[in-house]
């Protein structure tokens, strides 16, 4: 450690000096510490809220997916005489599937959570449908609104039957040996 000399040589303003010095230095130090104590605090604060923000996030997530798991049994009916098995869907009716995109064919299976958004919305206008067909007084069709799961696969596999009908209209028409084509 340096002395800092500023009296004017007496031993008397030496030691007032050296004193002052002393208690500055002591000053300085505490100064930062002080600083350093506080950073440390904010530091740990700021610790403490991302750590609240995490579990609140965390909870939130774990609420959401429970929610999307009470929504999907609500409704995880199948159709035709399928069965289903939990959140990755079921078969049912004359098709079936599995997987997180959920099942296709007949009655349609389980599937996704989007899937389930655009079944549920699906439903509500197939519903309209038929109210505003059975105002006009006309034929109210049935429509099997317990499907669930991919409604792409549902739509193709109906066009896929009308086509093959077509095919073998055409044929008994030519009486191309109609009555011999293959079941599926």
């Amino acid at each position: 450690m340096r002395m800092l000399w500023l009296g004017s040589g007496s031993s008397g303003s030496n030691n007032n000096n050296w004193a002052w010095w002393e208690e500055e230095e002591k000053r300085k130090k505490r100064s930062i510490l002080w600083w350093w104590e506080e950073e440390e605090k904010k530091e740990e604060k700021k610790e403490e809220k991302e750590g609240e923000m995490e579990e609140e996030e965390k909870k939130r997530e774990d609420d959401e997916r429970r929610r999307s798991r009470e929504v999907w049994r609500e409704g995880e009916s199948c159709g035709g005489g399928g069965g289903g098995g939990g959140e990755s869907g079921g078969g049912g009716g004359g098709g079936g599937g599995g997987g997180e995109s959920g099942g296709g064919g007949g009655g349609g299976g389980g599937g996704s959570n989007n899937n389930r958004v655009q079944w549920e919305k699906d439903k509500k206008e197939k519903e309209e449908e038929k109210r505003r067909k059975s105002r006009r007084g006309g034929r109210v069709e049935e429509v099997n609104v317990t499907g669930g799961g991919s409604n792409n696969n549902r739509v193709q596999w109906e066009k896929d039957k009308k086509e093959e009908e077509k095919e073998k209209r055409r044929k008994s028409r030519r009486g191309g040996g109609a009555g011999k084509e293959e079941e599926e």
